[in-house]
């Protein structure tokens, strides 16, 4: 009776596959939860649908997958940087410009440093959580190419000079 010594073994097989069967779909239920709990959908939607090619954003230089998600050019990522010496130099001048204009507390400090941002590297559109500091003062400056109540995108290319 080989069959009854070895009864035990797919019953153990059985409950190891139903186990890991229930497991894993918890874990997918889990990630499709914060998949859909996030906020940021409408505002990278909209990235999305109105960038264009001379378009560079400005996102929290913590935000790393927003390039990915976006599928937009931004001014400085984290996720990877250069080797050659010059490049790494100019990569942190880069990150220091975009700290300097993260880090402002008042418009006096945030002009320039955005100032700079737009001449130096080009940046057309600044993305910030509305709870950001510079939210304050820059929806009076800038007018919001995307507004919600989580995100706001700021259009900051220089209007052109009207002909008229």
């Amino acid at each position: 009776r080989p069959i009854a010594r070895y009864g035990l073994i797919p019953a153990a097989h059985l409950a190891l596959v139903l186990w890991l069967a229930h497991d894993g779909q918890t874990v997918m239920r889990q990630t499709l939860d914060r998949y859909h709990a996030r906020n940021d959908w409408p505002m990278l939607h909209h990235v999305r649908q109105t960038a264009a090619a001379d378009h560079v954003y400005l996102a929290a230089s913590g935000w790393q997958d927003f390039r990915a998600r976006a599928q937009a050019p931004i001014v400085i990522t984290h996720k990877s940087h250069p080797i050659k010496d010059t490049e790494v130099l100019a990569w942190k001048a880069r990150l220091d410009a975009v700290r300097a204009f993260e880090q402002a507390r008042s418009p006096d400090q945030a002009n320039p440093a955005l100032s700079h941002l737009i001449g130096a590297y080009g940046v057309s559109h600044v993305v910030l959580r509305m709870r950001d500091r510079p939210v304050r003062w820059m929806r009076d400056a800038y007018p919001a190419a995307f507004r919600d109540e989580h995100y706001v995108v700021f259009d900051v290319r220089p209007t052109p000079p009207d002909p008229s």
